[in-house]
C-alpha cells in the first residue's frame, strides 16, 4: 500500500525519523551531533513548527513536532537535512547522499 501523501496530512503530531544512507554511521561524535541540533534550533526558528522532543543518536535521529501546517514540515527537514548533508560531505571528503529515504 503507497504511503499517503504528506500535503493531505492534517494538523498535528508527528514523529520524524531520518537515518544514514546504507545505516551508516552520519554522526561520528559529540561535535556531529551538536552541528545537527544547533542546525534543528536555527531552522526551527525560521519555520512554524515547535519541537516537542528529539534523539540524536549515531545512525540516524527521532524528532517529536507538532506544526499547524505541513508544509513547514517538509520546508523545514529539507533545510536542516541539506545543509547537514553539505557539511558532512564537505568534511568528510565525499559525495552523494547522507541519508536514507524521505524522511
Amino acid at each position: 500500500m503507497p504511503r499517503k501523501a504528506r500535503k493531505d496530512l492534517e494538523i498535528g503530531f508527528f514523529h520524524v525519523m531520518v537515518q544514514g544512507i546504507k545505516k551508516e554511521k552520519i554522526f561520528y561524535n559529540n561535535k556531529c551531533k551538536e552541528k545537527y541540533i544547533y542546525l534543528m534550533k536555527f531552522f526551527k526558528e525560521k519555520q512554524k513548527i515547535d519541537i516537542i522532543s528529539f534523539c540524536v543518536m549515531e545512525n540516524h535521529v527521532h524528532i517529536i513536532v507538532y506544526t499547524k501546517n505541513i508544509n513547514e514540515l517538509t520546508t523545514f527537514m529539507r533545510k536542516l537535512n541539506t545543509t547537514y548533508a553539505i557539511n558532512y560531505n564537505k568534511e568528510e571528503k565525499r559525495v552523494g547522499y547522507v541519508f536514507r529515504n524521505r524522511f
